[in-house]
Order: structure tokens, then sequence, then C-alpha cells
């Protein structure tokens, strides 16, 4: 027996009669009036099979004199799995000069000699090509302006009749159309006298380059992954290539674009790097004040759409997905190990290709179109990011409470300025402040005036503080934000001893591991080196090449090595 395929994938629907079904999809949507108007704007409702399967139909409905029942003994219902790889229900046309869609005669087809006598003598038509394949899914058109114009005309009566005319046989279709094109043909394209019959047919939607590096890593991490045995991306090179992709594509923000004053004058003030951790992470600068990293949250949305109705919107402009990943390849075929070093050296290499890359030409604004720039800010970024790993290693985190440290300090100096007693919470005693601790507070912060003078002046910020915000409860780590960053800075300048004599030694124990030769390495040291490589290996996932050649980067830059 011979099975002839349903080249359209009808609907099994359609093979009821069509007042039968309409009476069918009434009764079944009687309670959901909205769902029914719905359905009946569709083809299941008005519809019909295709040409070859009605003239089959019909044949055997005749040969049976009206029996649908014996009809729909030669009918497999089958089950439509979308596949993109075998273009079933998914195909994408290519920029190629082809017919879309084609129609061919099988009569004379050998398989047919098998088919019940009242079909043999049908003219039956074979259906092929893109837009066949596509039916009931979805069809690209990839790089759709590409093509000659003519080639796609015929989506103007399609789009709008949801048929196709071939060679005079009407075929309706189930697709759900999409296309792309850059920039550039779109622009000339506006320019084509056609161009406003398209206009009213199609929805137009802008899809601009990433604007979140998050997002951007998610396109290559597949790459990376393939790309293990050829080279290791370590932490923080990827991060570092998308932040630049991603400054590419940025334009500078200026205040008179926004509604709110306040939020326009913090708006500009944003660097590069700062703006791309807000659009990502909601990372407000640790820089700006309390009050302005609230606005700047609450202003996101505004300044992400800064942009959005102006012919230079961000996204349209930068560096693309596709180049970014040839970008990979050359790292992974040069390195065995990438690092954020390798990638911010390579980045400078390529920053001098302005012939190649027109974002280049843009001219400077502050910070901004200045890819020079970005390398800069994105190395102190990583080496921050590198830098608080290795004294996570070490065990020189400070976690200390600021909040709890300053408000003691505070209340300590008050009561000494009153000549008053403070609370003891602990054994709920009143006492004479402590003197010590407030010299040693004094003496974290690097005080370089009276102490008198100094100790009126914050209680006079936070008198002025309380009036202005009347029944707000005071947060002293961000009224004397302040003197929390100079507690931070004079913690850092303790520890950086440490990690000093940590890089007077990195020499000594590489070549001790790599040699086999003692030089006399203390071992508190050597243990120190091991916990950092062990743990950077461990917990952040480098490779050990990579841990050493980010420790030895990171040193280098970082701290006092070379005495």
């Amino acid at each position: 027996s011979a099975i002839m395929t349903s080249e359209l994938k009808d609907h099994p629907l359609l093979l009821i009669p069509i007042k039968a079904r309409q009476k069918l999809i009434e009764d079944a949507f009687a309670k959901d009036q909205n769902r029914l108007e719905e359905v009946k704007k569709s083809y299941l409702y008005n519809g019909d099979l295709s040409q070859r399967n009605r003239l089959i139909f019909d044949a055997l409905l005749k040969n049976y004199k009206g029996d649908y029942r014996e009809v729909f003994k030669h009918i497999r219902v089958e089950r439509l799995l979308i596949n993109r790889r075998y273009s079933i229900g998914a195909t994408t046309i290519e920029p190629q000069l082809h017919v879309d869609a084609h129609l061919q005669q099988i009569t004379m087809d050998r398989r047919l000699a098998s088919l019940p006598p009242s079909l043999q003598s049908l003219n039956l038509f074979s259906l092929s090509g893109e837009v066949v394949l596509a039916n009931r899914g979805i069809l690209e058109f990839s790089d759709l302006l590409k093509r000659p114009l003519d080639t796609f005309k015929y989506l103007l009566m399609t789009m709008e009749s949801k048929t196709i005319n071939l060679q005079g046989i009407l075929t309706e279709l189930d697709i759900f159309f999409i296309g792309s094109s850059n920039e550039i043909h779109f622009a000339a394209f506006k320019q084509h006298p056609d161009f406003n019959s398209f206009k009213g047919r199609f929805n137009f939607l802008r899809v601009p380059y990433l604007m979140s590096h998050k997002e951007e890593e998610k396109i290559y991490e597949d790459q990376i992954t393939k790309l293990k045995e050829q080279a290791s991306f370590e932490p923080h090179a990827l991060s570092a290539l998308c932040f630049w992709s991603v400054m590419t594509r940025m334009r500078a923000p200026i205040s008179k674009n926004y509604r709110d004053e306040k939020l326009g004058k913090i708006a500009e003030a944003l660097s590069p790097l700062e703006k791309c951790l807000l659009f990502s992470d909601k990372e407000t600068p640790e820089a700006f004040d309390s009050e302005s990293r609230q606005i700047l949250k609450m202003g996101v949305e505004e300044i992400q759409n800064e942009y959005e109705n102006d012919s230079m919107y961000e996204g349209k402009f930068g560096i693309s997905p596709r180049e970014v990943k040839q970008i990979i390849y050359d790292l992974a075929y040069s390195h065995k190990s990438v690092t954020f070093i390798e990638v911010v050296e390579y980045l400078r290499g390529l920053n001098e290709k302005k012939s190649e890359y027109d974002f280049l030409n843009i001219s400077h604004q502050g910070e901004y179109h200045n890819p020079k720039k970005f390398l800069d800010l994105i190395e102190t970024y990583s080496l921050n990011s590198l830098d608080t790993e290795v004294r996570e290693s070490l065990g020189l985190v400070d976690d200390r409470s600021y909040e709890e440290y300053v408000s003691k300090y505070i209340m300590s100096i008050n009561a000494v300025i009153k000549g008053e007693k403070t609370k003891n919470f602990v054994t709920g005693k009143f006492e004479v402040p402590d003197s010590y601790f407030i010299k040693e507070f004094e003496a974290n912060v690097h005080m370089n005036e009276a102490p008198e003078k100094f100790r009126s002046n914050l209680i006079a910020r936070l008198g002025a503080y309380s009036l202005d915000h009347r029944g707000k409860p005071i947060v002293y780590s961000e009224v004397f934000e302040d003197l929390v960053h100079l507690l931070q800075e004079s913690y850092r300048k303790e520890q950086k001893k440490i990690i000093d004599k940590i890089g007077k030694n990195l020499v000594l124990y590489l070549a001790e591991k790599h040699e086999g030769t003692r030089n006399g390495l203390e071992k508190t040291v050597k243990d120190q080196i091991t916990n950092i490589i062990d743990t950077l290996q461990n917990k952040y996932h480098y490779s050990e090449n990579g841990a050493i050649t980010s420790l030895q980067y990171l040193l280098k830059m970082r701290y006092d090595t070379q005495r």
C-alpha cells in the first residue's frame, strides 16, 4: 500500500465537515466567548484541507457513498513534532536567490499504482520548499533585505490573505513569519517605493546588541566549554571581555535628557563601568551617597531608555557577538590559560584597528566612546575582585560591623563633650567613656586635626542630619560614610604588609615547586602561598597556571614586591 504524507501538515480538525466542525468549536468554547471569537478568526473555523488532501478525501468519500467512517480508515493522524534540524515546522531561509515553494506533478510516481482505484485517476501535485516545510510552525528569513525585493514580494499578499499562490493553486498557510536585517539594509529599504506596502503588513522590532554583560556572557558559555581542551578561560576573563563589549555600545548620559534633574546629574556622573553594573546587576556606585544611590535605583529604567527614540540608540553600534566569538577563538589558540590579563592585552591591540571597526572612530565623550579608558576601568575592577579573593584565601577579609564600631565612637565622643557617662549594654551600668577605644579609632582614620575640633565637627554633622531627616532612624555607617571608607583603607594597609611579604617570596616558592630545591623559604610563608593557590583553584575555579599568573600580576600591580 502507498502512504501519502500531508506536506502542509493539515490540522486533523479540518477532516471534519465545516458545519459540524463549527458547531463542535462553538460548543467547546460556549463558556469562553472571548476565546471563541479568537478561534473564529482562525483557519480552524473557516478553513479547509490543502488542495491535494481535499481531492483525495472527496474521491474516497464518493467511492464510499458519503460514509465518512470508511474514509477515516484510510487516514492516520500523526503527532507533529517541531524539529529545526530536519526542517519540520521550523525552517530558515538564507539570503540566497531561490524560490521558497515549488509545485511538481506526481501522477507518474510508481508508488501511486498501489493507491485505491478511485485515486489513481486524480491529477495530483507535490509541494516542496521552505514555506511548505515550515507550515504549522515558524519560518525565519535570515537577512531578508539582502535578497532582491522581487524574491519576497509574494509576502505582501501572503501576509494579508494567509495564502500562497502556486501556479494557480491557492494554498492556505499556518505560519509565523519572522525575518532579520541589519540597520544599513533597513535604512536603504525605507527609501524604496514599495516600503510603505510592506510597512502596513510587517511589524518592525528593534533588536539592539545586548546591554547587560551577564546576558552577553551567556552567549559564549557554550563556546568556551567546547574550547576547554584547547584553553582554560579563568574567572574574570569572560566578564572582562563582555564588560568591554557592552561599553562599546553605550552612549554618555546627558542630564538634560531627564525629566528629574537630580537623576540626570547622577546619571551623568556614571562611568561606563558603573553604567554596565547598573544595567546588569542594578548595582550602584559605593562612592555615591545613600540618597543618590536610591534615586539611581529608582531611575534605572529611565537611564536604559534615554536614547530609545534616538537614531543612534544604545546597542546600534559597537562590537557584535560574532566578532566577540572570533576574539575568543583567537585567545584560545594563543594561550593555554586565558585570564583577564590576556583579554585586556588582546583588546589593547584591537583598539588600534580603527580601519576595521567603525565604533573605534566615534569621538570621545568623557570616558565614553573611549575603548582605551574602558580597559583601564576593567583592569582595575578585575584586580579588585582578584584582590578580594586573595585576601579571603588568607583570611584577611574585614568582616567587622562598621555600624556598631562607628556608633560606639560617636556616642563615646558625644558623652566626652557633654561630660556624661555611656551605658554599657552588657552590664547595664553607666561608665566613663573608654578613652583608649576613642584614641584607637581616631588613629585608624588618620585624624589630621585637633581631637576636640574633629569630634565637635562630627557631632555637628549628626545634628544637621537629624534635623534634615526628622523621624528617620539614624544609620551611622551611612551618615559617616567617609569614616567607614577611612577605616576600610586603614585595615587594608595593615594587611598589605602580609601580602607584600608573600610577593617577595613567591619567586622562591615557584623555584622550589618547579625545581624541587630548597631556598630557605619560611614554612609560614610557604603555607600561605600554597593556601592562596589551593583556594583560588578549589573555591574560585582557577586552573593552577591561571591562579599563579593572576597572583603574580596582582602582586606586581598592587603590592610592593620590588624592595
